[in-house]
């Protein structure tokens, strides 16, 4: 396995960091983190500097930061790229993009690996920091590393891996856990993966011992994270587990009455919901040309990504997602796509942070795992959650079968849009994406259909030989 984008530096230079004095749970972060290589990570206050760093490097367009949410509703069902356009993702509506050949897949996989290889260099570290008076604290920076391992290895699979216990569980993602840039690991099964995964939250919570806002991760969003990869693995009695803790934590889900404001200013620094978002600002973010807002929603420099009309119809006007977060308006209503789109209104500036994880995920786990284990509990659960917090005028369509299933996924099409879990839904429920019907798309991908597992880049292929490609590429 190769790294790109290494922080790390092995001579000294300044730092580009604000004064770590006030301590690390108060600084945000920085993605300009040098350290010195000679004798990296001597001290707490280095420990905190990359840590800090390792959350700077997760604000990037080409990965995080944009295009993994921009991907997995492009790639969906639920979203297409408007006939005005930038040239920009174009190739989406027929998945031209999953390819080989420096594909959509390219920044993200280069983008993650990088963080983890930061994360490798900062837990090489581990134990060799000698502080009695702030061996507590130093654990605490540990276990961030351990997290954001974690949190990428899963968001890999996510693309490149088959679905746990499918296909050819040999092909997972190339897994070091240790730093060396001049590696070429082959890849590692899907259970040794996410085994490691689970690994490393298990660290993570042991030492993650207060809750440090949602710019940075808490014992809440390693649970939620918990939860999520139990479900992937189809665990469905660990998923519930782990869902229950992350909801019997601190922070409040997010309310009906509280939906209007939340991808606004007031929900931003609002103490709800929220469990871990990228730091963005106005002087730290993307970039105005590569912000989710930049493709997304009729404010933004290109706006040309939308939601399909034919999915926000099937939403009745009671739901307050419908208005709130995903408009029908006359900027749309001018466009010449037909069917006209709606717009999407959750990114509309580059400094509004980016939400990787909040609580109402870990109601959508409890869903789908109990349909598996429970289906008149999942029923239950569903109902009571839709009436209470989203739609008053509710009505469940079934409390069995597949149609069950369908309802939750759904529900979570409407509430997560363009925060990264639609494509992901569909591979791991072995659901087809039909894309017909918009702008005369005749796409459609069935269920298993081979592209639902992305090509390794070709960039890695001939860096490292030891990496198998993928089926059908």
């Amino acid at each position: 396995m190769k790294f790109k984008n290494i922080f790390i530096a092995t001579s000294v230079i300044a730092l580009s960091f604000t004064s770590c004095a006030e301590g690390f749970l108060e600084d945000l972060p920085s993605s300009a983190i040098v350290i010195d290589g000679n004798n990296a990570l001597a001290t707490k206050s280095d420990l905190e500097l990359a840590v800090n760093g390792l959350y700077g490097k997760l604000n990037s367009a080409s990965a995080l930061a944009a295009n993994h949410q921009t991907y997995q509703e492009l790639t969906g069902d639920l979203a297409f790229v408007g006939i005005s356009n930038s040239g920009r993702f174009t190739q989406t509506n027929g998945w031209g993009h999953i390819n080989a050949d420096e594909g959509a897949g390219t920044g993200i996989w280069n983008q993650i690996y990088g963080v983890i290889a930061n994360a490798n260099f900062i837990l090489e570290y581990e134990g060799k920091i000698a502080s009695q008076q702030d061996a507590e604290e130093i654990a605490e920076l540990f276990a961030h590393a351990y997290a954001i391992r974690a949190y990428c290895y899963s968001v890999l699979m996510q693309y490149f891996a088959p679905n746990f216990g499918d296909a050819n569980q040999n092909l997972g993602v190339p897994y070091p856990t240790t730093f060396d840039i001049n590696a070429k690991l082959p890849r590692s099964t899907v259970n040794e993966v996410y085994n490691g995964i689970l690994s490393d939250l298990t660290a993570a919570k042991t030492n993650m011992l207060t809750n440090n806002g949602n710019k940075k991760f808490n014992p809440e969003t390693i649970d939620l994270l918990t939860a999520r990869v139990y479900l992937y693995m189809k665990n469905y009695p660990k998923a519930i587990e782990f869902a229950d803790l992350a909801l019997n934590g601190p922070t409040p889900l997010l309310t009906r009455a509280q939906v209007n404001t939340y991808f606004g200013p007031v929900g931003e620094n609002a103490s709800y919901e929220t469990l871990f978002q990228i730091y963005e600002s106005a002087n730290e973010n993307p970039g105005s040309n590569e912000a989710i807002s930049a493709t997304w929603s009729s404010v933004g420099t290109y706006h040309q990504n939308w939601m399909r009309r034919s999915f926000w119809k099937t939403f009745p006007s009671t739901d307050i997602r419908k208005t709130a977060w995903y408009p029908d308006n006359a900027a749309v209503n001018a466009l010449m796509d037909d069917p006209k789109p709606i717009d999407v209104r959750k990114y509309v500036t580059p400094s509004r942070d980016v939400v990787l994880f909040r609580k109402t995920e870990a109601k959508f786990i409890q869903f789908e795992a109990l349909y598996h284990t429970n289906p008149s509990a999942a029923a239950t659960e569903l109902f009571n959650w839709v009436k209470t917090y989203r739609d008053t005028g509710y009505v469940l369509p079934a409390t069995s079968g597949q149609t069950l299933l369908d309802e939750i996924l759904r529900q979570k099409g409407f509430e997560f849009f363009l925060e990264g879990h639609r494509f992901t839904d569909l591979k791991r429920n072995h659901k087809p994406v039909d894309k017909t019907g918009q702008n005369s798309n005749t796409f459609v991908a069935a269920a298993d259909y081979y592209k639902f597992i992305w090509p390794i880049p070709i960039s890695e292929m001939q860096t490292n030989p030891n990496v198998v490609q993928n089926p059908g590429y």
